[in-house]
């Protein structure tokens, strides 16, 4: 049962990770040269978004892990 939770933290954030990658490409992309306040506003709230995303994906995967390598040790 334990390896089954690892296995899926891993997975969903790996998930997580991919989705804010995509989010940060699809939505947030490159910031406009010289932008408007609307325009940087946007790009700021995006981007904030997708970086939250992949660290969230990011340490859910890391805590998968720690956990199998605990769990296998017992």
């Amino acid at each position: 049962m334990s390896k089954t939770l690892a296995n899926a933290a891993i997975l969903l954030g790996g998930l997580l990770m991919l989705a804010g990658f995509l989010y940060g490409v699809l939505f947030a992309g490159i910031p406009y040269p010289d932008p408007s306040p609307a325009q940087q506003a946007a790009f700021g709230r995006d981007s904030a978004l997708s970086d939250g995303l992949m660290a969230g994906g990011a340490g859910l995967t890391i805590l998968g892990l720690v956990w199998r390598l605990v769990r296998r040790g017992k």
